[in-house]
């Protein structure tokens, strides 16, 4: 009887652990890892990568919506009035847009959004359920930049496509280096979208001036399909990279002018 009752406790404890260890992996889940519900594209990074003329940021995080609204959530060192005087200057812009509002609920943390904001801050921030998994949450926070959407509404418009056939979507660079997933409805359409993708690094090279045998040699080493999804994998190219940064900064442009402020003037403006 005794060591049926010690197996019985060795087992629950065994349970007991891997529970926890599953529910510690989720709390350390980055907050982004809440956002992206199918139809929606988030793009996140570091602010000394996309925003480097913006002091105090450490992170930005931006969701687009079928709809066209946007929410997200900026990180960083700067205070409550830093946020107020640059949301007063009216030069706040993301997408152009200046009708968002800006929540600031923790030292350098500030969730913005164009609708439902006090809602949208509770249950995608402060009450969330995880919409990432693990694995994709920690390659979105260790890379300089990332972006994902599931069943997107997006498109990319300097390569000529459109969301319509596309199921997920996943990109990540990371120190000079990109990696992208793209998982298509069939084959066929991922095939037809393995070529385009060939074809536009192609053309993108050639204009730099490389030759046709470098150009085939890498593409050969780092673009692949497998079924339904195509892949570009730790490719190591700054020019490139910087095309798809830039297409993707000119969708999701921000503007935050926050300003450094000296201590007197941060305690008299609280």
């Amino acid at each position: 009887m005794g060591k049926r009752i010690r197996r019985f406790l060795a087992a629950s404890l065994f349970v007991l652990v891997l529970v926890s260890c599953s529910n510690l992996s989720y709390s350390r889940l980055p907050y982004f890892a809440n956002f992206g519900e199918p139809g929606e594209v988030v793009m996140t990074g570091k602010a000394s990568y996309l925003l480097p003329d913006v002091p105090m940021m450490s992170r930005v995080t931006l969701v687009m919506n079928p709809e066209g609204e946007m929410y997200g959530l900026m990180e960083g060192t700067y205070t409550k009035y830093v946020l107020k005087k640059a949301v007063a200057s009216g030069r706040m812009e993301i997408n152009g847009r200046d009708d968002f509002d800006f929540l600031y609920y923790g030292f350098g943390k500030t969730f913005f959004s164009t609708y439902d904001s006090e809602n949208m801050l509770e249950t995608r921030v402060k009450s969330p359920k995880a919409v990432l998994d693990v694995e994709t949450a920690q390659l979105m926070k260790n890379s300089d930049a990332a972006i994902y959407a599931s069943e997107p509404k997006m498109s990319f418009g300097a390569l000529g496509v459109t969301s319509e056939k596309m199921r997920l979507v996943f990109i990540t660079v990371k120190t000079g280096i990109l990696n992208l997933s793209v998982t298509m409805d069939s084959s066929g359409d991922a095939e037809s979208f393995f070529r385009l993708l060939k074809n536009h690094y192609y053309t993108f090279k050639a204009k730099s001036g490389a030759s046709q045998a470098e150009i085939l040699g890498i593409i050969d080493a780092t673009f692949s399909r497998a079924g339904s999804t195509v892949s570009i994998s730790a490719l190591e190219d700054e020019e490139y990279i910087e095309f798809w940064k830039q297409m993707f900064m000119e969708s999701g442009s921000i503007n935050m002018p926050l300003e450094e402020t000296s201590q007197t003037d941060a305690e008299s403006g609280t």
